[in-house]
């Protein structure tokens, strides 16, 4: 996923983004659906993720955000049409 820089706030919500001089980096995963995009997020929670955004619709499709327990941020989208 390329973000523009001051676009990952709108992603990455409160966590800190990486300095100046160091490349960020979103793992963006789809889904097939908001009901399957739910239950890999809850999977993630049981795991150890840390909540960035709780699953919530956006323009783009259906999304959440979370961390998982290394720092690593995973974007869950479903398409705009995707229920």
């Amino acid at each position: 996923m390329l973000v523009p820089a001051d676009g990952f706030a709108l992603v990455l919500g409160e966590n800190q983004v990486a300095g100046s001089g160091v490349s960020e980096c979103v793992v963006g995963l789809m889904s097939p659906s908001a009901r399957e995009l739910e239950a890999t997020f809850e999977r993630a929670l049981g795991g150890g993720a840390s909540v960035v955004s709780r699953p919530h619709q956006e323009p783009w499709g259906y999304s959440a955000t979370f961390r998982d327990p290394d720092g690593h941020t995973f974007m869950l989208s479903t398409a705009p049409s995707a229920g």
